[in-house]
C-alpha cells in the first residue's frame, strides 16, 4: 500500500466519523448507547450525510457549488464542535468494553480483505462502473449533484439515485484521486462495513455475541457482499451498509417514544431525526434497497403497535412516532422523490421503452425477470449458509429470541415476494427482479446465524456462560481469518476489463484524436435492447473523454438511446466476415478500439477483414490494444 492509498483512507476515516459523531453529541444521543453502537451510529449517520446534504443543497441552493474549500471548512467545522461538546467525555468513546477487540478484529480484517482487492484491481469491474466513474467525476468538479450525464450523454438522471456519488465525489475533492479511485476506495469500504448493521441490530435485541457472529459472516463467511466488487454494483451495496442500521433506529424510536415521555421526550425527538436521516440516506443512495428496507420497517411497526394495543398502554404514542419517521424521511427525500416517481410512473405507464422492460407487454416472459430458485447459491448464499440459516429459523423459534427470528423470517418472505411482483403483469410494481432480492439476503441470513450461535452457545454451555463465551469467541475469530483468504479471491477476472496498456492507449487516444471522435467498441446484449461494451474500450468516455457506440449502462433513461441502438446494431457486423465499414461511417464513427484483453464473452471483432477494408489503417498497437482509424 503506497501513500496515496494511505491518504485516502485516512480522508475516509474523517468523512465517516466526523458528521456522524456530531449529530450524536449535539442530540446527547450517544448517552442512550454503549460505545461500540455509538461508533457504528456515528458511522451510519456520516454515510447519510453526505447524500442527504447535495440532495437538499440542489434543491434549496441550486448554484451553490460545494467545492474541496467548503468540504474541508465543513468538517473542520464539525470536528471543532464535536470536540468541545465531548471535552468532558471523550474518554468514555474509546471504551469499548469487552467485546471491543473482538469487534475491532473482525472489522479491520473484514476491511483488509476489500482493501486488499482495491490495491491488486485499481480498475472498477464491469459495466455499471462506467457511469459511477462518471457520475464521480461530475459532482467533485461540479461541486453539485447533475440533473442528467452531460457533457457525456444526455441521459435524464431524474428516476436514478445519485447518493453515492455525494461521498465518492466528495473524497475526489478532499484526497485529490481521480474519479476511478475515488469510487473504488470508497465503496470497498461501505461494502467492508455492511456488517456493522447486522452487529448493531442484534448487539442490544440478542446479545454482542450473536452481533460479532453475524458481522462475521456478512463480512468474511459469505461471498456476498465481496462479490459485489466484481459485479460494480457500488450504489445497493453502500445503500445496504446502513440498512439495518436504519431499521434498529426506528425500531429504538418506536421504543422510546412508548416509555417515559417526560424524561425521554427530547431524546425521542432526536432520534425520530436520526432514524428519519438514516431511512432517507438508503433512499438517496439507492431507490430499490430503499423498497429493501421498507418491509422489515413495516414489520417492526406492525409488531411494537400490536404489543401497545395488546398491552393497552401508549398504542397511540406508538402510531405518533411511526407517522413522525415516515413524515421527517419523506421530507428529506422529496428533492429527489418526487422527480424519480413522476419519471417512474410516466415510462411504466406508457408504451415500454425502458431497457429493464424492454417492449414485452407480458412481464413474466420477459427476460429480465428469468430467474432460477438454483441461482440462489451462486448469488446469494453458498448452500451450507442457507442451511444454517434454515437451521437456525427451526431453533430460534423455540428459543427467547423467537421474536426477532419471527420478524427476520417474514421479512425474508416480503423480499421474496417482491421479487414475484412482476407476476402480477402490473409494470408499476415490477421495480425489481428476483436476482436483485437475492444478493442482498446476506443481511437476514447474518442476523439469523448471529442468534443460532447465541442459541446454541445458551443449550450447549457445559462450563459458566463467561469461559464457554471465551472459548467461543476464540473459535470465531479463528474462522474468520480463515474466511479472509476466501474473500481475497472472491473476484471473477473476467468482468475486469482495464489493463495498464489500455489506460496508456487511452492516453494517447485523448492525446492524438479530435475531441468529437466516436470509437466503436466491442459489444455485448445483455438483454436485447441492452448492449454495452464488452472489453476495455468500454470506458474510453471516463479515460479519454470520447464518445463511443455502446453509451453507458443507464442510457436508456434519456434522449440518445435510439442512436446507441442503432450504432450498436451496425457494430455486431465487425463480428463477421463482411464488416460493414462504410454504414459505421456514415453514423460518424471514426475508429474502432480492441482492448488487451479478449472481450469476456469470447466474441473477438474479425480483425482480418476489418484490415482488408478500404480506408482501415492501423493508427496504434501497443501492449495488445489494436486502434483502427476507419473513415477518410
Amino acid at each position: 500500500m503506497d501513500w496515496v492509498e494511505v491518504r485516502i483512507l485516512f480522508t475516509i476515516f474523517l468523512m465517516l466519523v466526523i458528521p456522524g459523531w456530531a449529530i450524536l453529541a449535539a442530540t446527547n444521543l450517544w448517552r442512550r448507547f454503549e460505545v461500540i453502537e455509538r461508533w457504528i451510529f456515528a458511522v451510519g449517520l456520516s454515510i447519510a450525510f453526505y447524500p442527504i446534504l447535495y440532495y437538499l443543497t440542489r434543491a434549496i441552493f441550486p448554484t451553490l457549488r460545494i467545492g474541496q474549500n467548503k468540504l474541508f471548512l465543513l468538517l473542520a467545522s464539525l470536528f471543532v464542535f464535536t470536540a468541545w461538546l465531548l471535552r468532558n467525555n471523550w474518554r468514555e468513546q474509546f471504551k469499548f468494553g469487552k467485546y471491543g477487540g473482538p469487534f475491532l478484529f473482525v472489522l479491520a480484517v473484514t476491511l483488509l480483505t476489500r482493501f486488499w482487492l482495491a490495491h491488486n484491481y485499481p480498475y472498477p469491474a464491469w459495466t455499471d462502473s462506467l457511469h459511477h466513474m462518471l457520475l464521480t467525476d461530475l459532482v467533485a468538479t461540479t461541486g453539485k449533484l447533475p440533473f442528467d450525464l452531460q457533457p457525456y450523454a444526455p441521459t435524464n438522471l431524474d428516476q436514478y439515485h445519485l447518493g453515492l456519488y455525494a461521498l465518492t465525489g466528495s473524497l475526489q475533492v478532499l484526497a485529490k484521486i481521480p474519479a476511478h479511485q475515488a469510487l473504488l476506495w470508497m465503496t470497498q469500504t461501505l461494502n467492508g462495513i455492511c456488517g456493522l448493521g447486522v452487529m448493531i441490530f442484534l448487539y442490544k435485541r440478542v446479545s454482542p455475541l450473536a452481533g460479532l457472529t453475524g458481522m462475521l459472516v456478512v463480512g468474511l463467511l459469505s461471498f456476498q457482499p465481496a462479490l459485489y466488487f466484481s459485479w460494480g454494483r457500488f450504489t445497493q451495496g453502500s445503500s445496504q451498509s446502513i440498512l439495518l442500521i436504519a431499521a434498529f433506529a426506528t425500531w429504538e424510536t418506536i421504543r422510546i417514544w412508548k416509555g417515559d415521555w417526560k424524561k425521554n421526550r427530547s431524546l425521542a425527538l432526536a432520534l425520530t431525526g436520526v432514524s428519519a436521516m438514516l431511512i432517507a440516506g438508503v433512499f438517496l443512495i439507492h431507490f430499490r434497497a430503499a423498497a429493501f428496507l421498507l418491509p422489515l420497517i413495516a414489520v417492526i411497526c406492525v409488531y411494537e403497535l400490536t404489543l401497545a394495543i395488546k398491552k393497552k398502554e401508549h398504542w397511540v404514542r406508538t402510531l405518533l412516532s411511526i407517522a413522525a419517521i415516515g413524515i421527517v424521511s419523506i421530507v428529506l427525500i422529496l428533492p429527489a422523490l418526487v422527480p424519480a416517481m413522476n419519471f417512474y410512473v410516466d415510462r411504466r405507464s406508457t408504451p415500454a421503452q425502458s431497457s429493464e422492460l424492454e417492449t414485452e407487454d407480458n412481464l413474466v416472459d420477459n427476460k429480465y425477470f428469468h430467474f432460477k430458485f438454483s441461482s440462489l447459491y451462486g448469488l446469494g448464499a453458498s448452500k451450507w449458509l442457507v442451511g444454517l440459516t434454515l437451521l437456525g429459523m427451526l431453533v430460534g423459534l423455540f428459543r427467547k429470541n423467537r421474536i426477532v427470528i419471527i420478524i427476520m423470517t417474514i421479512w425474508i418472505i416480503l423480499l421474496f415476494t417482491e421479487g414475484m411482483l412482476y407476476r402480477l403483469n402490473i409494470p408499476l410494481l415490477a421495480f425489481t427482479n428476483m436476482t436483485g432480492m437475492m444478493i442482498m439476503l446476506y443481511l437476514p441470513i447474518g442476523v439469523i446465524v448471529g442468534i443460532l450461535a447465541e442459541d446454541l452457545l445458551q443449550l450447549f454451555s457445559t462450563n459458566s456462560r463467561e469461559k464457554t463465551e471465551t472459548q467461543f469467541l476464540w473459535l470465531l475469530l479463528f474462522i474468520g481469518v480463515v474466511g479472509a483468504f476466501y474473500r481475497i479471491e472472491d473476484v471473477q477476472t473476467y468482468r475486469q476489463f482495464m489493463t495498464a496498456s489500455d489506460e496508456k492507449a487511452m492516453k494517447w487516444i485523448k492525446q492524438n484524436t479530435p475531441k468529437d471522435s466516436v470509437f466503436a467498441v466491442h459489444t455485448y446484449y445483455w438483454l436485447p435492447d441492452s448492449p454495452h461494451g464488452s472489453d476495455a474500450g468500454y470506458f474510453i468516455p471516463y479515460y479519454a473523454d470520447r464518445k463511443t457506440t455502446t453509451g453507458t449502462m443507464i442510457s436508456s433513461l434519456g434522449p440518445g438511446y435510439e442512436e446507441v441502438m442503432i450504432e450498436s446494431e451496425v457494430v455486431m457486423s465487425l463480428y463477421s466476415s463482411s464488416p460493414d465499414i462504410d454504414a459505421l461511417c456514415e453514423l460518424g464513427v471514426d475508429y474502432i478500439y480492441d482492448g488487451a484483453k479478449d472481450p469476456f464473452d469470447g466474441s473477438k471483432f474479425n480483425i482480418p477483414a476489418i484490415e482488408k477494408t478500404k480506408n482501415t489503417q492501423i493508427v496504434y498497437q501497443d501492449g495488445g490494444v489494436k486502434i483502427y482509424k476507419i473513415c477518410d
